[in-house]
């Protein structure tokens, strides 16, 4: 890649432009550094070969100014350097008025100037002579690299400028935008800030206000040189409990072409955690700037493995350098805004094992010793077995595909010293954006902290993902019985300390099987009747939700709308498993009565089976009783062909006053993962006390 080429002007004048910054000067008394001609042919030759340019400059032989030119070198074997001009008819018109200076190449990410002998020079080409063993190291820093392909807006009270990015620095950059009339040139204040948005041809970039520095009208064209303001920029809210960064040994690398420059960059970074990660520039190397999209990067840990991802900048500070503290580094702060699930859970693993070499985020597990421990740990107790012990063929098959098989629907956390599982817990996203966690147990005989442990990574697990797409994180749900004490201190504790409903909620369901279909039917002089619900149903739901609770049971539960779901069940069935929902309305002459929703899926996917139930939400319990309830129960058996199956009524209050013979009553947690902080602050003082 080449860089800028530029009319600099004079020599004063040259002295005040941003565009290039020179070095200062070399004490009297130090040596002065140069180069030898050898390692200029080298150079020279690497640019033929990249098919890339020089800077020929020249200088107007009455007013001084200098004009680079580009121009490609020819193979150079000794000291006779020959290079085509890139643009001859330009050239033609400048020789009449320009003689030559130097030229100029890119050495080490900065500028050598060189003045070789001049041997010959026309319109198509320049001869020069390398005629000294060692030339003086005359180098300027690189401040601009020349941009392509990058579009620009330039916003200024209600005016837009359309035009592009031509060349980039974090310090400062130049746009070029045309007048379209009606604007003109006075249109432009350069006392007032700009917005400006440079995007590729596929997506945005970078937006942020800049200052005008210079601005130069050329023709119908302006050049404005743009100082960007912004020093931080804020993707998503501020949370007190922040993904920690971890100090890794070996760091990480990372590497992507700019996206404004197209030159590849390669960087070792210093810090990383589940949400971004931190890297150190010099000054005079730096590339970034706050707001700066890198759509494509690749991170490398070693040979291990390697994830890729999309990130932005978010922050940069000036920080002391480590080797010499009279100088200054630059770390800037990444944040991931777009990584497959599958990437981040490979990331997510490695800084758990980190953290803490005995935990384990879907590791492969021994399915023998995975079901030893639900039994030993009395997960699966005496009655639980009796219900799950018909379909046990089923459920191992279920279960060997959640734990062998590569997935972005299910996730599992354990505790695990050596070959004893002392602490487990799952998740599954059973709804399009809502994950469920169930299956927490431990074994307090090997591990007394184990069960908070593997709690706690959860919510530290949930804190990384939910503000990534890909993970489809924006709620938590937890069903659990209110007499069991450690879930109810947690969760229902956590509800009670964050005391929103629109944070963090609790809903109590009564539960009950459903066994045998009555043969009758449901229409009792077709007073009665059973529908798909549709958008009206759904509407009526939430205004009947919103009067009675106003938390987050319809969002959560995806019934605020009627989707098809259909990303989803293909993402169980890529898994090996299935996910169906049907939504039925039961009315009486017209007017809704209940919602109910069938959830169908692989038996024993939660050992609970709460995974395949029926929720009933009672809307009007006017006319409506216990029997009406089995009655559209058994045509609902009937039309999906499915038998004896769990029953949830909401609110539960329905089935204590309708004579509903409930086995069980269950609380549905539910946490708003962007309000997280309070949860946490809730769980992890509990894991102090405990």
């Amino acid at each position: 890649m080449g860089y800028q080429i530029i009319n600099t002007g004079t020599d004063k004048e040259r002295s005040n432009t941003p565009k290039v910054v020179k070095q200062g000067q070399v004490p009297a008394e130090m040596p002065e550094r140069k180069i030898s001609t050898k390692q200029i042919i080298n150079l020279l030759n690497y640019i033929n070969f990249q098919d890339d340019f020089l800077a020929v400059n020249l200088r107007h032989s009455r007013f001084e100014n200098v004009l680079s030119l580009q121009a490609k070198p020819h193979p150079c074997i000794e000291n006779a350097l020959v290079c085509e001009w890139t643009n001859p008819e330009e050239v033609r018109r400048k020789l009449v008025s320009y003689e030559f200076e130097s030229i100029s190449l890119i050495h080490e990410d900065s500028i050598l100037k060189l003045q070789p002998d001049l041997a010959g020079i026309d319109e198509f080409s320049i001869n020069l002579v390398l005629s000294e063993q060692y030339y003086p190291l005359n180098i300027e820093s690189i401040e601009h690299y020349p941009c392509t392909g990058i579009n620009a807006q330039v916003i200024q009270n209600s005016a837009i400028f359309k035009g592009t990015l031509t060349d980039f620095s974090p310090n400062s950059f130049h746009v070029k935008v045309s007048l379209e009339p009606p604007q003109t040139a006075q249109w432009v204040n350069s006392e007032s800030n700009v917005e400006v948005v440079l995007s590729n041809s596929s997506e945005t970039l970078y937006s942020g206000e800049c200052l005008i520095r210079d601005q130069n009208e050329l023709r119908n064209q302006i050049i404005l040189c743009l100082v960007p303001l912004k020093k931080k920029a804020q993707r998503f809210k501020s949370k007190k409990f922040r993904s920690n960064r971890i100090d890794t040994s070996p760091l990480p690398n990372i590497s992507f072409n700019h996206p404004f420059t197209n030159r590849f960059v390669d960087l070792k970074i210093a810090n990383l955690s589940g949400l971004g990660f931190s890297v150190k520039t010099n000054p005079s190397s730096n590339l970034f700037l706050p707001g700066l999209i890198l759509p494509s990067v690749e991170m490398k840990f070693a040979n291990s493995f390697k994830v890729s991802f999309t990130a932005q900048v978010i922050y940069e500070k000036s920080i002391k350098s480590e080797k010499d503290e009279s100088k200054e580094n630059i770390l800037y702060g990444l944040s991931f805004i777009n990584i497959s699930s599958d990437d981040h859970l490979k990331l997510l693993s490695f800084l758990h094992q980190v953290g803490d070499s005995n935990l384990y985020i879907n590791n492969s597990l021994d399915m023998d010793l995975l079901w030893k421990f639900l039994f030993d740990s009395n997960f699966i107790y005496p009655e639980k077995y009796q219900f799950l012990q018909s379909q046990k063929e089923e459920i191992k098959n279920t279960y060997q595909n959640l734990y062998s098989k590569k997935s972005d629907i299910a996730r599992h956390f354990t505790y695990q010293e050596n070959e004893t599982i002392a602490s487990h817990l799952a998740m599954i996203r059973y709804y399009d954006n809502t994950w469920l966690i169930h299956h927490h147990a431990s074994n307090r005989r090997v591990s007394f902290r184990a069960g908070l442990m593997v709690l706690n990574q959860i919510g530290i697990f949930s804190n990384d993902s939910y503000g990534l797409y890909s993970n489809h994180m924006n709620y938590l749900l937890c069903f659990f019985r209110p007499e069991n004490k450690f879930p109810n201190r947690v969760f229902g504790g956590a509800a009670k300390k964050i005391n929103d409903n629109m944070k963090c909620c609790l809903e109590s369901f009564s539960y009950f099987h459903f066994k045998e279909r009555l043969e009758s039917e449901l229409n009792e002089s077709w007073a009665w009747g059973l529908t798909k619900t549709d958008s009206a149903d759904l509407e009526e739901l939430q205004a009947f939700y919103s009067y009675k609770s106003s938390g987050l049971m319809l969002k959560a539960l995806d019934l605020e709308k009627n989707s098809n779901g259909k990303d989803l069940y293909k993402a169980f069935d890529e898994s090996g498993l299935k996910r169906y929902r049907h939504l039925f309305s039961l009315k009486y002459q017209g007017h809704l009565k209940a919602i109910i929703m069938v959830n169908i899926t692989n038996a024993g996917l939660n050992l609970s089976d709460l995974t395949n139930a029926t929720t009933v939400i009672v809307i009007d319990q006017d006319k409506l009783n216990h029997d009406i309830i089995e009655m559209a129960l058994s045509l609902i058996s009937a039309q999906l062909n499915i038998d004896d199956f769990p029953v949830l009524v909401y609110p539960s209050k329905f089935a204590k006053d309708h004579s509903i013979d409930q086995e069980k009553v269950y609380n549905l947690w539910i946490l708003d993962t962007q309000y997280g902080d309070k949860y946490f602050n809730y769980v992890n003082r509990l894991t102090r006390l405990i």
